[in-house]
């Protein structure tokens, strides 16, 4: 590919350093365009260009998202929610033909991360530790713990997630649509945000202790160092390229006393991304430098460990909305 221009951040909404870093990353050689369709989205206040983009469930949205690509001449296409994933990969040949690369995994690893049940079903196959998980129609017959966690099946940011005894199962079931039942891990609660380059080769990744969250993203962490995963990681990082994991992937797991276990995965930037950023994962240089055809060598644990990371609100007053 020649040199990317601009880049398009899809659903940019809250995302206000990654637009700074992608910003770094292209210098003078094109410009950040954010997308999204609340005009008060903080992302877009500051952005070099702003557009508004429908709703992935829009019947506009395709023909919408490819004219804007066109006219910005987006060369570099990154995805900042789950429920966009699929749509992109499906849209990559006709935004490829525009001359823009989304930066997405493949479809059998989205399907993977956005089906808790898949996600669990599939890494326990593979090897890789996850906690016990149930459907609904299973708990009957099942030998559960004395603790359990009832989350959405298709859930994000940790919403809905109730933890109970075992005896308030049947009850949070029917609180809970599309539910999965887990047992509950008391372990330290660890993000791993990792880097493959296009063609499913791991380049980098950080772990970093989620210290608090508030709505499901990290307010309060530190990088801690790879070896407190011991293997698991590597072999959990290797399904993920086997499965089709491309560009920035998120991890989530707990470290228990038999070691880390898989709970969550995201196939796109986490919202704790600055702290890896700022630890030495400079993703998005990364990326572009793929895209510009530079040869991108894997940078395994090269990051500082135990840099903290705390985070507030920073208030815009935009003076008028771009729409």
């Amino acid at each position: 590919m020649t040199e990317p221009r601009n880049v398009l951040i899809t659903s940019a909404g809250r995302r206000t350093f990654l637009v700074h870093a992608f910003r770094e990353a292209l210098g003078n050689a094109g410009k950040v365009i954010t997308a999204d369709l609340d005009p008060l989205a903080p992302a877009l206040q500051v952005a070099d260009e702003v557009a508004r983009l429908p709703r992935v469930d829009d019947p506009g949205y395709a023909g919408n998202l490819v004219e804007l690509v066109s006219r910005y001449q987006v060369q570099a296409v990154i995805p900042t929610i789950d429920t966009e994933l699929l749509a992109l990969v499906q849209l990559s040949n006709a935004l490829r033909s525009c001359g823009a690369v989304v930066v997405v995994s493949a479809e059998p690893f989205i399907a993977a991360t956005t089906d808790k049940w898949l996600t669990s079903q599939t890494f326990s196959s593979k090897g890789i530790a996850c906690p016990q998980t149930w459907l609904p129609e299973d708990i009957r017959s099942a030998s559960l713990p004395s603790r359990v966690v009832v989350k959405p099946r298709f859930g994000s940011a940790s919403q809905g997630i109730l933890r109970v005894a075992k005896d308030q199962v049947a009850h949070a079931i029917a609180l809970t649509d599309e539910s999965i039942v887990q047992e509950e891990l008391t372990g330290r609660e660890v993000t791993v945000d990792a880097l493959f380059d296009m063609g499913g080769r791991l380049i980098h990744y950080v772990p970093r202790l989620r210290l608090k969250a508030i709505g499901g993203e990290s307010v309060e962490g530190i990088t801690i160092d790879r070896s407190e995963l011991g293997p698991w990681i590597d072999s959990a990082l290797l399904v993920c390229g086997r499965l089709g994991a491309r560009g920035p992937i998120t991890l989530q797991c707990f470290i228990e006393p038999d070691g880390p276990k898989l709970t969550e995965l995201n196939a796109r930037f986490s919202g704790g991304f600055p702290l890896t950023y700022r630890a030495g994962g400079r993703y998005p240089q990364w990326l572009l430098g793929e895209l510009r055809g530079s040869a991108v060598e894997p940078r395994v644990g090269q990051y500082e460990v135990g840099l903290r990371m705390t985070r507030h609100y920073v208030e815009i007053f935009p003076s008028e909305l771009p729409w």
